[in-house]
């Protein structure tokens, strides 16, 4: 699909999905969504990614996340990452 027809489509799914509150959305073609999942690490169509110095805190804040979305209908296969804590010199 491309051109007019394409920018048409796009434009009528976003009109359904611009008023769920808190949506941020793309409409990518299959080869854009792959090189997306390629920079950001993943290979999910959700992912949510915490940052900071305290992995202790990191971890609970993961536990927490996992609890409040594990009964989000259609959220299947979570899964917090275990990394190790990383030390620069």
């Amino acid at each position: 699909m491309s051109g007019p027809v394409r920018v048409q489509q796009v434009n009528e799914l976003a009109q359904l999905v611009e008023p769920i509150p808190g949506n941020r959305h793309e409409f990518l073609q299959p080869i854009q969504m792959r090189f997306n999942e390629l920079l950001a690490g993943v290979r999910t169509e959700l992912v949510i990614k915490v940052y900071g110095d305290d992995f202790d805190q990191l971890e609970q804040l993961g536990m927490a996340i996992e609890t409040a979305i594990g009964d989000v209908e259609g959220i299947a296969d979570i899964q917090m990452e275990q990394t190790a804590p990383a030390y620069r010199c």
